[in-house]
């Protein structure tokens, strides 16, 4: 059994300690586990870089390759065998994988270092560590941090802010499990219904319609992409349904956590109620 998985990590070591080489240790450990596939049964790379004492190099892979990422005797190789000397060594990348369960890539193998880590304050003088995650089984995104600031742990889960001015930059945002789902006590009527698929479409024909699933239940599960420019409609968007639900007494389940399609930046975007009204929330780390 195998879960898809879409990471977007990065990993920066001032190696100045015997915590600090066991860090750059689990580096190299991941890194050829990545690049032998261990436990993968597809892998993607959009990109991925090394940089061990400002020597850096870059590389990518499509999904029609197989075998190792990067050749034995190549410049790759040779820079992972610097790390446990290294003084900075900084890694990036974003990948897309079906991985087997049982191994852990992104999130799952870095958090689960830093967890069990027996001073993570000390550690984050000197390790910085961010992760934006999502799973195709999964309706979640993990944004994750070990990061320090002015000598204080930032929070390992960053908080959102209804101040959208910082992701102005990420020119589109993509969800691959939003969900909405409006369950009524009793069957709605259908004339009441097709009244308001009308409305919903002609307003706001660019994104998903409401399809009836049952005879109490409207849902959307589809795949969504959205311009910065559509932000405030698909806001308006989502408060049209979320009314139309409210008149009726009918529940509303909403699942809507974006992040930036085709752009390596640490952000989310999210669209929840509150008291009553959808309110679009920004999260960048």
């Amino acid at each position: 059994m195998s879960l898809e998985i879409n990471t977007c990590e990065m990993l920066r070591i001032k190696n100045e300690n015997a915590a600090t080489a066991e860090i750059a240790k689990k580096l190299v450990d991941y890194l050829q586990q990545l690049n032998s596939r261990k436990g993968l049964e597809s892998l993607y790379v959009g990109n991925l870089s090394l940089d061990v004492d400002g020597k850096k190099v870059q590389l990518a892979s499509d999904d029609d390759e197989v075998g190792p990422l990067w050749s034995e005797d190549g410049e790759f190789t040779q820079l992972v065998a610097r790390i446990p000397e290294g003084k900075v060594i900084a890694y990036a990348a974003s990948f897309t994988a079906e991985v087997y369960l049982g191994v852990d890539y992104g999130y799952h193998y870095f958090h689960e270092i830093f967890v069990n880590a027996s001073n993570v304050k000390e550690l984050a003088d000197c390790v910085t560590y961010k992760c934006l995650e999502y799973y195709d089984q999964d309706e979640n995104v993990i944004s994750y941090r070990l990061e320090q600031k002015d000598g204080e742990l930032l929070p390992e889960y960053p908080k959102s802010t209804d101040d959208l001015s910082i992701v102005e930059d990420i020119t589109d945002w993509y969800s691959s499990n939003f969900f909405c789902e409006i369950s009524f006590d009793e069957p709605i009527d259908e004339d009441v219904l097709e009244d308001f698929q009308d409305k919903l479409q002609e307003a706001y024909g660019d994104f998903p319609e409401i399809e009836e699933d049952d005879d109490v239940t409207l849902l959307i599960e589809d795949t969504v992409v959205i311009a910065a420019d559509q932000i405030s409609q698909f806001e308006k968007y989502l408060q049209a349904i979320n009314e139309f639900a409210s008149n009726r007494n009918a529940q509303l389940s909403l699942t809507a956590t974006f992040t930036p399609d085709a752009q390596y930046e640490f952000a989310l975007l999210s669209f929840a109620t509150e008291d009553g009204e959808i309110v679009a929330r920004a999260t960048r780390y």
